[in-house]
């Protein structure tokens, strides 16, 4: 099929074209990545996914990045979701603007929007394959993550050598440690 083709091509295509993003021109949108804001505190990629696929989403996604702090877990209320279609990408932004049926308690409503920096899975991909977030330190449920025929899959191999991640607190206490050059 043509997006078996498109999944195996990722992995043969490392400098792959990005894809531009468009103007919002209704019927015609070519745009696919969208970001969702909003979500609730400590949400993770597992509960994300479990919600899209609840409201009918179940293999009309490719990626999910739910942005995290790696040393405590907790999210920093957005993600990044890519949907396998402009169609699917409006139907996506349809259905979460406005969501609060969140598995979790005094959520607000959600916001989506289309992601400004990266479109499409290969732009994603190509941001992300050599990330500090996609080190072995970092847990697995906490990096971005592709998905094929609605399964999770793996991420094409890095081009590079990844660097291990910088944990922001540990930075903070040790800066906090350090005694100040006027003391």
């Amino acid at each position: 099929s043509n997006e078996d083709e498109r999944f195996d091509s990722l992995y043969q295509e490392p400098d792959a074209p990005r894809t531009v993003v468009a103007p919002d021109r209704g019927a015609d949108e070519t745009r696919t990545t969208v970001m969702i804001r909003s979500l609730p505190a400590n949400f993770t990629r597992q509960l994300l996914e479990d919600v899209m696929n609840a409201e009918g989403f179940v293999g009309c996604y490719d990626f999910i990045y739910v942005p995290a702090d790696i040393a405590s877990g907790a999210c920093f209320f957005y993600a990044f979701v890519n949907l396998i279609s402009p169609p699917e990408a409006q139907r996506f932004r349809r259905c979460f603007t406005g969501f609060a049926r969140w598995p979790v308690p005094g959520s607000a409503e959600a916001a989506v929007d289309w992601s400004e920096a990266l479109q499409g899975l290969e732009a994603l991909i190509e941001r992300y394959r050599n990330s500090p977030l996609m080190h072995e330190k970092v847990p697995s449920s906490m990096r971005p993550a592709i998905y094929h025929s609605g399964r999770l899959a793996h991420f094409p191999p890095p081009t590079a050598r990844i660097k291990a991640p910088r944990l922001r607190r540990a930075q903070k206490a040790e800066k906090v440690e350090r005694p100040s050059r006027l003391e």
